[in-house]
């Protein structure tokens, strides 16, 4: 619902599969087990390319930009490459704006990813909104990634965090 409810920690996501020829493409949409689904909202983004994040940026204060007001769209290749390491990216969001976020943790696709924690920070740079911590740093199945909507209170710059969760696989790429 794009609110600061966890519905379930089971979503599922598809975080950077790459399409490796053209042509049409299929998603089905299931319950899991039994369960009904009375309503789901179903996000779809075919990008190109993305940009290497730059060093540092460990703060909000050193954050990469990923959405700026004339563009609505942010596609990031990241690392954290020790335990400890975080990433900061920038989002600027107008009134009535809502993010979809997702992170995928085994990007080259060899069932070797990481579990990661990715946090929505408010424009004070500290306060976070939402936290997406759902998966095992194998996937459900494998690979691992995180996602999750959030409707945006009032307009301003906020903040996408990217860590390790303790104890997982380093280094994440």
């Amino acid at each position: 619902n794009c609110d600061a409810t966890v519905e379930g920690t089971q979503g599922s996501t598809i975080a950077g599969r790459t399409l490796t020829s053209g042509g049409t493409y299929f998603l089905k949409v299931e319950g899991f087990d039994v369960d009904a689904i009375s309503a789901y909202k179903l996000f779809v983004l075919a990008t190109t390319s993305s940009t290497a994040e730059a060093e540092s940026n460990d703060t909000a204060a050193t954050a990469n930009t990923l959405v700026t007001a004339g563009s609505s769209t942010g596609v990031r290749t990241a690392s954290i490459g020790v335990e400890g390491d975080v990433d900061f990216y920038s989002l600027v969001a107008g009134t009535g704006s809502s993010f979809y976020i997702s992170a995928d943790a085994d990007p080259e696709k060899n069932g070797s990813g990481t579990d990661v924690v990715v946090d929505l920070i408010a424009p004070d740079g500290s306060t976070v909104l939402f936290t997406a911590d759902n998966s095992a740093d194998v996937g459900l199945p494998s690979p691992p990634a995180e996602s999750f909507c959030f409707a945006i209170p009032t307009p301003g710059t906020y903040y996408v965090r990217v860590k390790g969760f303790a104890g997982g696989k380093f280094p994440v790429t």
